[in-house]
């Protein structure tokens, strides 16, 4: 019930149990590392079940590709962090798609000059 503030320790012939209380730092990097590997096993079953689900009778076969600002990320292995860096690519590119066309759009209305611009919203 401790482990994340406290670690256990016994010494060799007698049995006996110690238990040290973890610094603020060693308390804080257990915590970090418990809660990243929360993170990994859910993300790995996720995309697991993913891919289970999506396993085609005879080729060719579905696949997800995560498209982010720089193209789709091939790897053989994503990892969560990936997951994030496509996210954080995705919102900057949402974020650029705004204040490139749309905020310019309306202008564009406000201003009457009847200019439109053509481009995808893939929000």
């Amino acid at each position: 019930s401790n482990s994340l503030t406290q670690r256990t320790m016994s010494t060799g012939g007698r049995g006996s149990v110690y238990k040290i209380k973890l610094k603020k730092k060693e308390a804080e990097a257990a915590r970090d590392a418990l809660a990243k590997h929360m993170y990994l096993t859910l993300f790995s079953w996720i995309v697991k079940k993913v891919s289970d689900n999506m396993q085609a009778e005879k080729p060719p076969a579905f696949s997800i590709g995560v498209l982010d600002i720089f193209g789709f990320e091939v790897m053989p292995v994503n990892s969560f962090e990936q997951l994030c860096i496509n996210f954080a690519n995705e919102k900057l590119h949402q974020q650029f798609i705004h204040y490139v066309f749309a905020l310019e759009m309306e202008e564009y209305d406000k201003e009457k000059l009847g200019i439109t611009i053509d481009y995808e919203d893939n929000k």
